[in-house]
């Protein structure tokens, strides 16, 4: 197990750093200047003389790359090109308000997901099972911007039973908590969808294996069958899949936090490359990439336990 932990991280830290070069690489490539976009189109070419010496884009790009680097290993991050302020503060203060997100999404995708998936295998082409599938079916079909979009129409403006955007806790936990109802709810609409149906399709298969019909005949009640023998192997895959779209969400955190006005990370990614602010874009990229490699490796070590087999692969 040692073996592989070192192994996984060894690939982990190959592929951040990967990422990271590519996309230090191709942001140097995308047309514009931006000391135009700090200054604006009206700036003398002094003026823009000055800022492209400030920013550091003068240097040809082997420097300042290394440059880069040699900030990040000091945990610099260095300073927006646009209004100047440290980005890791920047991303310090908005992170956690994505992070909320993201873990509030995850556990009510699981709650909902799980439970509800294991109903519906336990009553194949009945009444429940169709009602469940049914909904997965529509969540699916329907993308995040709709379902935030509506969700913001019905019970913030119609009903007006929960605020629009964001509230700081700082000011009023309540209705912070408030806000993040309906962002939640949207976010994790289509991860509970998605692990009904897996859910369900892997439960499928485990209560058609052999040791499950042969716990039957034994006389084994339902619910034992369904703790002893079919919840782990079952969930095997599922958990698999679940790491790989917990990462996901952070994609859908960009839609949400632009539909619900959420100051958080995905947000700031976008104004950033709409500003071609270079530090920001590469210091957020860094983030996002370190967190959706420390999620797949969580997600390859949880695998593992489930499943001893693929250690020695």
């Amino acid at each position: 197990m040692i073996r592989f932990i070192i192994r996984r991280l060894l690939v982990t830290v190959i592929l951040a750093f990967v990422v990271v070069t590519v996309v230090f690489l191709l942001l140097r490539l995308i047309p514009g200047d931006p000391a135009v976009a700090a200054l604006g189109e009206n700036a003398t070419e002094d003026q823009l003389a000055v800022a492209r010496q400030r920013m550091g884009l003068n240097d040809n790009i082997v420097v300042q790359y290394a440059n880069w680097w040699g900030k990040i290993a000091r945990f610099d991050m260095g300073d927006s090109l646009i209004d100047g302020r440290p980005v890791g503060d920047e991303i310090v203060r908005r992170l956690p308000r994505t992070f909320e997100l993201i873990i509030a999404a995850a556990l009510l995708a699981l709650v909902v997901g799980l439970p509800a998936g294991l109903f519906a295998a336990t009553r194949r082409n009945k009444l429940g099972d169709g009602i469940v599938t049914g909904f997965a079916l529509v969540s699916l079909s329907a993308p995040l911007f709709v379902t935030g979009s509506l969700f913001v129409l019905l019970f913030g403006v119609l009903l007006k039973w929960l605020p629009t955007g964001y509230a700081d806790p700082s000011e009023n936990m309540g209705k912070h908590l408030l806000s993040l109802i309906m962002p939640v709810a949207a976010l994790s609409l289509l991860l509970s969808a998605s692990l009904i149906r897996q859910t369900r399709a892997n439960m499928l298969e485990v209560l058609g294996q052999d040791y499950v019909r042969t716990a039957r005949s034994k006389g084994l009640a339902q619910p034992v069958i369904l703790r002893r023998h079919v919840l782990k192997n079952g969930l095997i895959p599922v958990a698999a899949s679940f790491g790989i779209q917990l990462a996901a969400l952070l994609g859908g955190t960009v839609v949400t936090e632009a539909i619900f006005n959420w100051p958080g990370i995905s947000s700031l990614l976008v104004t950033a490359i709409s500003r071609r602010d270079y530090t920001t874009i590469q210091g957020l990229i860094l983030v996002i990439a370190l967190i959706v490699l420390i999620i797949n490796f969580l997600t390859e070590l949880v695998y593992a336990y489930l499943n001893p087999r693929i250690r020695y692969q």
